[in-house]
């Protein structure tokens, strides 16, 4: 069976539980972005955070079972990123530092351990764009096609060109483009009005 990336959280967890691999993988897509995204804001470099996703991962599967909140699997793969993120700096730091007097001052804030973690204001940006991103996936291909190329495409094309690759009148970019935008807020309403508390 296959499995969108748009599947409830306690729906592919039960079936990762039950060893349905595709279950696996779209649980893994739904949120690798997200992992990805809590690791550049700890500066990690692309191979330092493919150590972390993969070790989230690993955390991920050996906890999956005694996850308390299933509706909830988005703050806790922060959590955990932001624990490997934390773990990974605190680990290259050590290797990469010289060897100091030990009356040095440097030595003793060096160990000195940061339990926030991230703040939680970042925290709650990283949530806000899984919600988006789940959100956005669950739009119409004609939406999601349009969004990408006026917001995300790194080329930014012009109108006219968004226009020809859509197969759309350029006059009618303005109104889609309002359209979509409004059936992304109304999901994301709905989403938000869905989360337990």
């Amino acid at each position: 069976m296959k499995y969108e990336i748009t599947t409830d959280d306690p729906i592919l967890i039960e079936k990762c539980l039950a060893g349905e691999e595709a279950a696996w993988e779209a649980l893994i897509s739904k949120y690798e972005r997200l992992v990805f995204s809590t690791c550049r804001r700890y500066g990690l470099h692309q191979a330092e955070a493919e150590d972390t996703f993969g070790r989230v991962c690993l955390t991920l599967l050996q906890h999956l079972e005694k996850l308390n909140d299933r509706n909830r699997l988005a703050s806790w793969l922060i959590t955990i990123t932001s624990r490997e993120c934390w773990r990974q700096r605190k680990n290259a730091n050590q290797t990469s530092q010289t060897v100091h007097p030990e009356n040095d001052p440097r030595n003793a804030i060096e160990e000195i351990e940061d339990d926030s973690l991230l703040p939680e204001a970042s925290m709650l940006q990283l949530e806000q764009q899984q919600q988006v991103r789940e959100c956005f996936n669950e739009l119409p291909d004609r939406c999601r096609r349009l969004l990408w190329h006026l917001f995300y495409d790194p080329a930014q094309p012009p109108y006219t060109r968004i226009a020809a690759t859509l197969g759309l009148p350029v006059a009618s970019i303005g109104p889609n483009r309002t359209r979509c935008l409004e059936k992304l807020r109304l999901k994301l309403k709905k989403l938000q009005e869905n989360l337990p508390l």
